[in-house]
């Protein structure tokens, strides 16, 4: 007999997540939130706007814009170039500490 009990968040992404394709989803997502937070931050913490960004890059401010938005995936050269241009170390580890791909 189902209960009337309103079910947790923490219980409701457990069976969500149970499903190894919402689980991938998410985990995609994840990363590129934790991607784009990366560049905002420091974008931030250099004082610079989105305009300054898109002359570091050569690129109209739009651009830096949507990328900043999620509105766009965009190649793995331009993470490489935007990183760059901010001085974000691009590493790969396993730790809490390591950079853009730390999982």
């Amino acid at each position: 007999m189902e209960s009337d009990r309103p079910i947790s968040h923490e219980d409701a992404m457990k069976l969500v997540l149970a499903d190894p394709a919402v689980r991938a989803e998410y985990d995609r997502l994840e990363h590129r939130e934790r991607l784009i937070n990366q560049v905002i931050g420091a974008r931030l913490a250099r004082g610079w706007s989105q305009a300054d960004l898109a002359r570091a890059l050569g690129v109209q401010r739009p651009v830096v814009s949507r990328f900043e938005s999620g509105d766009v995936d965009p190649r793995w050269s331009t993470v490489v170039r935007v990183f760059t241009a901010l001085e974000i170390p691009l590493t790969a580890g396993t730790g809490a500490d390591s950079s853009l791909l730390a999982g």
